[in-house]
């Protein structure tokens, strides 16, 4: 494949971008480059990623585990998410069949090809089912169907707030507060279901009616619009 390059800021403990200027990045197919760490993508044993922040943790030669958080700046996280689980689940099968072979097991092997990202999911040792969960996309896909990848089944994903199957999406909860000396907002990006967001939604309403005093206008009339990627625009104001 040709390299995919871009461009990241490594993240803090808070999770805010480190320093000022973009480090350079690359992913060849088979080692993920992060300025001037090299790491075998088949031995990076987690990658979480969620927008364009990623988390990934890898395992040395001595068992000791080291992570690392960065969060993409230039070029497509996407792009690297795909092509970072096609290569990690390529290897690992392809060690577990040589494994299994070399045991004289070859023929227990069994594997699958994800519908939505096209990784290789081993089945070895599972029961025989309809739909399989691919660990690399974190979604439910059906095997061999009639009409090919279900385009819905991608939109299923685990809430982080409930933990159960449904359609999470992006929030922004804003917080406006109101003291007798200071005012100010708080905004915070949240991934979760809608039925847990109407929750949240509710217990913010009652906090911001709480805190505005009296002789404000109801914290509505503002007509702050938000959208469920982030951005805010305010129509009006005091």
């Amino acid at each position: 494949m040709e390299s995919l390059r871009f461009k990241f800021k490594w993240l803090d403990n808070q999770g805010n971008e480190a320093g000022i200027l973009s480090k350079k990045g690359s992913f060849d197919g088979k080692t993920l480059v992060l300025d001037d760490i090299q790491l075998p993508a088949a031995c990076l044993t987690t990658v979480e990623s969620r927008g364009k922040r990623f988390v990934i943790a890898t395992v040395d030669r001595e068992g000791h585990t080291h992570q690392a958080v960065f969060s993409i700046t230039s070029g497509s996280a996407d792009g690297l998410r795909a092509e970072l689980g096609l290569c990690r689940s390529r290897a690992w099968a392809e060690a577990h069949r040589e494994e299994l072979a070399a045991a004289g097991r070859a023929h227990e092997f069994r594997n699958a090809i994800c519908p939505h990202c096209q990784a290789v999911i081993d089945l070895t040792s599972m029961p025989r089912t309809p739909q399989v969960y691919c660990p690399f996309c974190k979604t439910i896909g059906t095997l061999d169907s009639p009409q090919g990848p279900i385009k819905a089944e991608a939109q299923y994903r685990l809430c982080d707030t409930c933990g159960m199957y449904s359609k999470p999406r992006k929030f922004t909860i804003f917080y406006f507060y109101f003291l007798f000396v200071m005012y100010g907002f708080y905004q915070q990006e949240t991934w979760r279901c809608p039925a847990c967001m109407r929750g949240e939604a509710w217990k913010n309403n009652g906090v911001s009616r709480r805190n505005r005093p009296h002789n404000l206008p109801d914290f509505n009339s503002l007509k702050v619009r938000h959208s469920t990627y982030g951005h805010s625009k305010r129509r009006n104001s005091f």
